[in-house]
């Protein structure tokens, strides 16, 4: 038997890496097994670039509570030798999925506790399954979700007194689709519906997989700062200490091209200097992106060297929520009340809002400014706003070297170059 551990890579719609809030990506252990071959999560997360590949371990001196996960892992081995053993004595061969779910009862043993009281206990209604669902969870929800999900019980009832998980099936669900839609709800609304069937079937142990439970989450396109915005928001006089450092944060967000999950993950140690023939020494932030784990160097005009510098690389960054909060302040400070105009999916119908700037502005909005000012600057240059965010490493996937140098020798001055084509000598940031 093998076990190995891998980093889990999913891509996100523009083809970034798609992190959760703190900017991790989920760790899986595959299972190599007489022939067999199976993945199962280690209820872990780690960040990118502190995973040692050769060790498949977490870097001992840098990640955070790098004891606790590699700990983790090692008893996940133990786990998986125990239950190969035990299989194999009590039936003569144990095959990678008795012992992947011996390695799932022993990692989740209040679950399987539950389960051992017998599935015939279990009312199938679907007030009372949703009660025992939330016993079961109760050391693991957010007030968050259990507020949703208390909304969509109530809607579910209120469709069908009385409902069972047996009720909602293919055909219920075709029905109940159409309810909400007449209800007008967002896309994303709606789609907490489907994950709170999918949970609760689990639970009840029926199939939680099928093609009739995919709701497809529609977004509408993002908002981005209009060059004088950007330059407006960078010069404006901020009145407290935690808006200043929000509005810079944002900034360098911006110039780094990022994800706010991503940008989380920047150190120190992620800023270099290169030499680049004919430009000298130009500051770069070196990331590894892609399943390849290939360099991704994005240069730092002469702003984002100053913020960096600022904050000596140490960017701690509050809640998104309280991001959002903060940014939206600056936003207001800084005179952004141009309307724009959200489409949101509700009901199947496009319906337009308009809102204005400040109230519209997120994190997110910063990696959709990046590409839209780069493009802007480069006179429509769309691969310099790729190799921003993120999307050139697919050009350079595979190989080093003087190819990969040389690629990035000719991409580099001109991103510095369209952003100076934007800034000019308007940027008059207080600092």
């Amino acid at each position: 038997m093998e076990i190995k551990f891998y980093p889990k890579i999913e891509k996100e719609p523009d083809g970034s890496i798609k992190t959760n809030a703190k900017g991790m990506v989920s760790l899986q252990m595959v299972i190599h097994h007489n022939g067999e071959r199976k993945k199962i999560g280690t209820g872990e997360s780690v960040f990118l670039h502190l995973w040692d590949k050769e060790e498949e371990r977490v870097d001992r001196k840098h990640h955070p509570d790098a004891a606790k996960i590699n700990a983790k892992l090692n008893k996940l081995i133990v786990w998986a030798e125990e239950g190969e053993g035990k299989v194999r004595a009590r039936d003569g061969y144990a095959t990678v999925s008795q012992i992947a779910e011996y390695i799932k009862q022993q990692s989740k043993p209040w679950k399987y506790k539950e389960q051992a009281q017998g599935k015939q206990e279990l009312k199938r209604d679907l007030e009372s399954l949703y009660e025992h669902w939330k016993e079961v969870n109760k050391d693991y929800l957010t007030a968050e979700s259990l507020r949703k999900y208390h909304q969509v019980v109530n809607q579910m009832t209120t469709h069908k007194p009385k409902v069972t998980i047996d009720d909602i099936d293919e055909a219920f669900m075709r029905k109940y689709a159409a309810a909400l839609a007449k209800q007008k709800l967002k896309s994303g609304t709606v789609q907490k519906h489907y994950q709170f069937v999918k949970e609760m079937r689990a639970l009840a142990g029926l199939p939680s997989k099928e093609k009739w439970l995919v709701h497809k989450t529609q977004y509408s396109p993002q908002l981005d700062l209009t060059a004088d915005e950007f330059i407006k928001l960078i010069n404006a006089w901020l009145p407290t200490e935690g808006l200043s450092r929000e509005r810079d944060m944002w900034v360098l967000q911006a110039f780094l091209g990022l994800r706010p999950g991503d940008f989380a993950k920047v150190k120190p140690h992620h800023r270099k200097s290169v030499k680049i023939a004919d430009h000298g020494e130009v500051q770069v932030m070196e990331i590894d992106q892609g399943k390849t784990m290939n360099p991704v160097q994005i240069p730092l005009p002469p702003l984002a060297v100053r913020i960096w510098d600022k904050y000596e690389g140490n960017f701690i960054l509050p809640t998104q929520q309280e991001r959002g909060r903060y940014i939206k302040k600056v936003a207001t400070a800084a005179g952004l009340n141009r309307m724009y105009v959200r489409r949101d999916l509700i009901g199947g119908k496009v319906k337009e809002t308009f809102i204005p700037v400040d109230k519209a502005i997120s994190p997110y909005t910063a990696r959709h400014t990046a590409a839209s000012l780069v493009y802007e600057g480069s006179g429509g240059d769309d691969s310099l706003a790729g190799w921003l965010l993120g999307h050139a490493q697919h050009g350079i996937k595979g190989t080093t070297g003087v190819y990969a140098k040389d690629k990035a020798a000719r991409v580099l001055p001109k991103i510095l170059a369209a952003w100076e084509a934007i800034l000019g000598d308007r940027v008059k940031w207080p600092g």
